[in-house]
């Protein structure tokens, strides 16, 4: 499906600091994208760099955590989603935004029935009835390709497989048809396999309801497969961002580019090493001054450890980089 151009989410210049005993958390750090319906925008980076919460944000999670720090704007649809209050919030989750998270065994109500979950969600935002709404349970089951829909209606999610709580999760998520679909890391507790078919799923799923779908993982490969544009975070910044085809075979990040060359290839010889990035991800409590990943950078100059180098059109994607015709080179 083609993406239409008009933003449904807009991000600006979004902040998140947590205030601890051992300093202040820097988990988001200036963060601004954008994202149309029917797109699928990726967002990728080491863990610790800040995607899970960014995310959160987006949904309006992190209003409710009391040594959270939020400032900048986030809009859906024009609303602006930090400033309005926990009903209201409530009102456009599963309605209009839809989440998976990233463990569904924890993200279900161990107590309640599959079903019963799903049906849930229906009367009390599409105001069905208790029938109609334990069909279009076992329609949505069946949609995600769970077998034998009205029986798995009555089993409780410690009964299911981990692929099946997954899809479950999914079925929550798009009961409602929501116009934004945010998926943290919904493949990480499944094995290749079912990776596949739920990212598949999800692709199918975007097409024929016409969502935005923002996709946090730190799996390269499934956003250069899914993703329309890819957006690379370190740090709790973005330091890339492009056309997920682009950004992989072209990047201009040194960052990026040492994600790209730590994948396995099927090509590469048997003993031919992995080329990790050295060092390691900053200390959100104590961020380096200018480039953030200038102590790990193999390029790093003076200016790099001083100077912070904002976001501008590079050769193929928008780059965070004072190095970026030297990096091309």
């Amino acid at each position: 499906m083609v993406p239409d151009p008009i933003s449904l989410l807009d991000v600006r210049d979004l902040r998140v600091r947590y205030a601890t005993s051992k300093g202040m958390v820097h988990a988001v750090d200036g963060v601004s994208l954008t994202l149309a319906r029917g797109e699928v925008l990726a967002v990728v980076g080491e863990s610790g760099s800040g995607k899970s919460v960014l995310a959160r944000s987006v949904m309006g999670l992190e209003r409710d955590v009391t040594t959270a720090r939020l400032t900048g704007d986030v809009r859906f649809d024009d609303q602006p989603i930090l400033e309005l209050g926990p009903r209201q919030r409530r009102a456009l989750w599963a309605r209009r935004i839809g989440m998976v998270f990233q463990n569904p065994l924890t993200s279900l109500n161990p107590v309640l029935r599959v079903g019963d979950q799903i049906a849930e969600v229906l009367r009390v935002h599409r105001s069905l009835g208790r029938r109609a709404a334990t069909e279009r349970a076992a329609e949505l089951l069946a949609e995600v390709r769970i077998p034998s829909p009205r029986a798995r209606l009555r089993q409780y999610p410690h009964e299911l497989s981990g692929g099946m709580r997954q899809r479950v999760a999914i079925a929550l998520a798009v009961a409602c048809e929501p116009d934004l679909l945010i998926a943290d890391e919904p493949t990480t507790a499944l094995d290749v396999t079912v990776q596949r078919q739920v990212l598949d799923l999800l692709a199918q799923l975007t097409a024929e309801h016409g969502m935005a779908t923002l996709l946090v993982t730190h799996d390269l490969g499934i956003a250069a497969r899914y993703a329309h544009r890819t957006l690379v975070m370190y740090g709790g910044r973005v330091v890339e961002q492009g056309p997920a085809d682009r950004l992989f075979d072209e990047a201009s990040h040194p960052y990026t580019r040492g994600l790209v060359r730590s994948i396995p290839r099927l090509t590469a010889r048997r003993d031919e090493p992995l080329e990790p990035i050295g060092g390691r991800p900053p200390d959100p409590r104590a961020l380096p001054p200018g480039c953030r990943f200038a102590p790990r950078c193999p390029m790093a100059e003076d200016r790099c450890r001083h100077d912070d180098p904002s976001l501008r059109p590079g050769p193929h994607t928008t780059v965070a980089c004072h190095l970026v015709g030297e990096v091309v080179a």
